[in-house]
């Protein structure tokens, strides 16, 4: 597990309190507390219990939403009434907010009405089960524990506990502000910094406040160095405040997504799908900035790939949970497809530096969840397709993308993999918006490369060939002036030629995932969880130095691919004595 002590209790705290702390309740200026330097690895505050936080919910839904909202043309979204800048009750009367017109947008693309249905933070579980809404856009933070009670859609917004601090001030990261004083805007807020410093060398010498407000007087009288708080708090604080900024690194990063029943597998991939259909639209960044305050939007994960799926078409098959796990703590083996293991891979080919890499994570995590694995061969092009057949429990190595969305459940990305420029050290080639009137050549994968090559030059010359010896022989024979195509591949033609150069630009790097069955969210959950954990103690990077970084070009450093653990426990849910 990433944690223990106080951040056990800490991320329970959250998953289970997720207490409304509006911006403008907070401004009471009751005296804080004297400064505490914050004691590890003891927690000193104790979460709610887990009835409480569930409030009925958690069972599986009988039939999607999807059913009904298509039956009604009207799609129920449940809304906080009193949480700007999420969602809130104008002067005028009308409902506003980011995740309200999130709402909208999809509503409209769905070609359906909308009706919001106030819920508050205690309510909106139990009224999502009940059917009384068919979503909810409530500021809803995804914590493992609640993927027992709900299904998740991708993240909304990147929320948690971050840092503001003066612009003058030099502070670039948390680790700066070790042994200085720093302002907590609540309890949360405090026991965030308790657990940051739990895994970091960090000491604070933190104070709690009665909010924001109080928090960022201190702040500006000099008194503390810092505000620990709510990111969207501290936009806020920071646009008022306009000496001050908001540091990157969060001090413990929460993440907002929509909810949908538990077992709603059909109308969560919808939600995802819409999302996405909405970004490559542009319409989701300027709802970004139009009510955070100003800012720019955060990064939203754009999926390659098409999908004809709509409201009426998207299949509408219930989750089984809990179906192979059940398989998995009876002693049968995971069955593993996406591998080439191949004994003699063709020259150049990138696969087997892949394969070392997958495989050592796949039995990683079956040495964590103690079960055997069948590694099947030959499966890179059919993995989807035994995992259709039911003959493979999970592919390794996928690039996400839209087509997958309604057909398959995809992980969160474990390794990024991308494309390079390769040419011969004498030919003067700035880049890839080099190749203006030059003959170049796209290898595999060769509607990317080729895409690549397009798109930043407008008059290219593109060969193809799906042969990697006869790309290696047209660059190195300077029958063209660049080969374009997979980094692992171009790496090991680097390697075996020294007159070949490698631009130092990475294009188009892609985060690749594991797919498996979207009907069994339970193992989705475990992968996830799993693949979190390995990244946050360090096992995912170490796996990456080993099979990747001794490809790289000399002076090159690896860009080690980290997942973001979501808070919570993961242990007692899944019970696969991990």
């Amino acid at each position: 597990m990433i944690a223990s002590g106080a951040r056990q209790n800490l991320q329970k705290l959250f998953a289970v309190s997720l207490v409304a702390l509006s911006m403008t309740a907070c401004t009471s200026s009751a005296t804080p507390a004297s400064p505490t330097v914050i004691p590890a690895p003891t927690a000193t505050r104790q979460p709610q219990s887990a009835a409480a936080s569930s409030d009925g919910a958690g069972s599986q839904a009988a039939e999607s939403a999807l059913l009904a909202i298509r039956d009604r043309g009207t799609v129920r979204v449940g809304v906080l009434y009193g949480y700007e800048p999420f969602g809130y009750l104008a002067p005028d009367g009308t409902i506003k907010g980011y995740e309200v017109e999130l709402s909208r947008e999809i509503a409209a693309l769905w070609g359906v009405e909308i009706e919001f249905v106030q819920v508050t933070r205690q309510t909106r579980l139990r009224l999502l089960q009940a059917g009384d809404v068919d979503m909810l856009a409530a500021a809803v933070a995804r914590t493992r524990d609640l993927e027992a009670e709900v299904e998740f859609s991708q993240t909304t917004f990147a929320g948690g506990y971050s840092l503001l601090v003066n612009q003058s001030s030099g502070f670039d990261s948390p680790e700066d502000l070790s042994g200085q004083a720093v302002g907590a805007e609540d309890a949360l807020a405090f026991a965030a910094l308790q657990a940051y410093q739990e895994d970091n060398s960090t000491q604070f010498t933190a104070t709690e406040y009665a909010g924001i407000e109080d928090a960022v007087a201190a702040l500006a009288s000099g008194v503390v160095q810092a505000v620990a708080g709510r990111r969207e708090h501290l936009m806020l604080a920071a646009q008022e405040k306009t000496d001050t900024l908001i540091l990157e690194d969060a001090v413990m990063p929460e993440s907002y997504a929509f909810a949908v029943r538990r077992g709603d597998v059909a109308l969560r991939d919808l939600l995802d799908l819409s999302l996405q259909q909405l970004n490559s639209a542009g319409k989701i960044s300027p709802l970004f900035t139009a009510n955070l305050y100003g800012y720019s939007a955060d990064v939203f994960p754009a999926l390659p790939g098409e999908s004809e799926l709509t409201l009426a078409t998207f299949p509408v098959e219930m989750a089984e949970p809990g179906a192979l796990l059940e398989r998995l703590r009876t002693g049968d083996p995971l069955r593993v497809a996406g591998l080439s293991l191949s004994a003699t891979p063709a020259v150049f080919d990138g696969q087997p530096i892949v394969d070392g890499y997958n495989r050592a994570v796949i039995n990683e995590m079956a040495r964590r969840w103690n079960v055997s694995v069948i590694e099947i061969p030959d499966s890179v092009e059919n993995g989807f397709d035994l995992l259709a057949a039911g003959q493979a429990d999970v592919v390794v190595g996928v690039r996400p993308s839209l087509n997958l969305l309604g057909v398959y459940a995809v992980s969160e990305p474990y390794y990024a993999r991308g494309l390079r420029l390769i040419y011969i050290d004498d030919v003067a080639l700035r880049g890839i918006n080099d190749l203006e009137f030059k003959p170049s050549l796209a290898i595999p994968p060769i509607d990317i490369s080729r895409d690549l090559i397009d798109d930043n030059n407008g008059f290219p010359q593109i060969q193809e060939s799906e042969s990697l010896e006869d790309a290696f022989e047209a660059v190195t024979s300077r029958g063209v002036y660049g080969v374009v195509g997979d980094e692992y591949t171009l790496y090991l033609m680097a390697q075996a030629e020294e007159r070949l150069k490698l631009h130092p630009d990475r294009y188009r790097a892609s985060g690749y995932a594991m797919a498996m069955s979207r009907l069994d969210p339970d193992f989705l959950a475990l992968v996830n969880f799993t693949l979190q954990d390995m990244s946050a103690d360090g096992t995912l990077t170490r796996l990456q130095e080993q099979y990747f970084k001794p490809y790289l070009p000399e002076g090159e450093e690896l860009e080690a691919y980290e997942l973001q653990p979501w808070p919570g426990d993961a242990a007692g849910y899944l019970q696969m004595g991990y």
